[in-house]
């Protein structure tokens, strides 16, 4: 999953998006209709939110869920590499020093 450019993992993304609201779980859950336990949970990785709540979660935060076809190989990489603001070659040898 990416958010702002960044690869991330669902987990990372929630709490991002949570932590950039500046709202409290109990603000979001009231906002949102929710519990505020099931915020909770998914601010402590107990839980993840399910794809209706996510999609929600996105929504009520002013972000939308854009899901396309990855290319494969070559093509694959250069999309990388210029969504990183890298050339071909730099996004290689990045990954090689890592």
């Amino acid at each position: 999953m990416r958010l702002n450019g960044r690869i991330r993992g669902t987990q990372a993304v929630v709490l991002e998006l949570i932590a950039d609201s500046g709202k409290t779980a109990y603000e979001l859950s009231k906002e949102m209709g929710c519990s505020k336990n099931k915020i909770k949970r998914w601010e402590n990785g107990l839980n993840l939110p399910s794809v209706e709540d996510f999609d929600k979660l996105l929504e009520h935060l002013g972000y939308e869920l854009k899901i396309e076809k990855k290319p494969l190989g070559l093509d694959a990489r250069a999309r990388m590499a210029k969504d990183l603001g890298l050339s071909y070659g730099g996004l290689e040898c990045r990954e090689k020093s890592i």
